[in-house]
């Protein structure tokens, strides 16, 4: 089981026509075989206006049939012509694929529960820092996450993308003010401060490093998964 993270940043004034292409891809994934777990609408983090979704395979085999179907599906000739309207939607856009963090061991929750915003964090980690990261994620980040009302949807290692090595964590959260309370409390718990602490000390390095944010608002109905993952 392996995930594709893209992160698509539209030209200006194009979130409309974004949303629409968005509405309608549903259909032709569907046709496609393409396992589509969740889209959503940036509403803030780096090179906005943009769209993100991630897609669930079973391996490299699948990915390649799947998307070779899309390519040649008439459907999406059709969209991408309609919705690009005479001019590129797409400035530019972000391709990850990522593996299963061995710290995460997912639970589903009722869908409903998962809240109105949702976080991505792309943090870098250390060159042979993956062990001491996991180890700060299960003992420090988790759990405070938890205790606050978190959930973590999706925690994965990033196997390719412009800057490796580094973990991606797709966090949901009640609505934007839980979302602002928790991220300050976040970085002042004691148990989390302690760690990086230690981190820091620590003459191998630093294991967990900074992080890029994404504010993630779901776009379909009902939300995505609550665990990104699939059978």
């Amino acid at each position: 089981m392996f995930y594709e993270l893209r992160i698509y940043c539209l030209a200006p004034g194009r979130l409309s026509d974004g949303l629409r292409r968005f509405d309608r891809l549903p259909a032709i994934f569907a046709d496609c075989g393409i396992r589509n777990l969740g889209r959503w609408h940036c509403a803030a983090g780096p090179d906005g206006p943009a769209i993100a979704y991630v897609m669930g395979y079973r391996d490299l085999v699948e990915r390649e049939e799947v998307w070779g179907r899309f390519y040649t599906h008439p459907g999406w000739h059709e969209l991408r012509a309609d919705t690009n309207d005479g001019e590129e939607l797409v400035e530019k856009f972000d391709l990850f694929f990522l593996k299963p963090n061995a710290t995460w061991h997912p639970h589903r929750i009722a869908a409903s529960a998962l809240g109105a915003i949702h976080e991505l964090r792309l943090f870098t980690i250390g060159v042979g820092q993956l062990a001491r990261a996991n180890l700060f994620l299960e003992q420090a980040l988790l759990p405070a996450v938890e205790r606050m009302g978190g959930h973590v949807m999706l925690l994965a290692d990033v196997v390719s993308g412009p800057a490796l090595p580094a973990l991606a964590m797709i966090t949901a959260w009640q609505d934007l003010a839980h979302w602002q309370d928790c991220s300050f409390d976040l970085e002042t718990d004691p148990l989390v401060s302690a760690r990086l602490r230690a981190d820091r000390a620590d003459k191998s390095g630093e294991a967990l490093g900074s992080s890029r944010r994404w504010l993630l608002r779901p776009i379909d109905d009902p939300l995505p998964l609550s665990t990104l993952t699939f059978d």
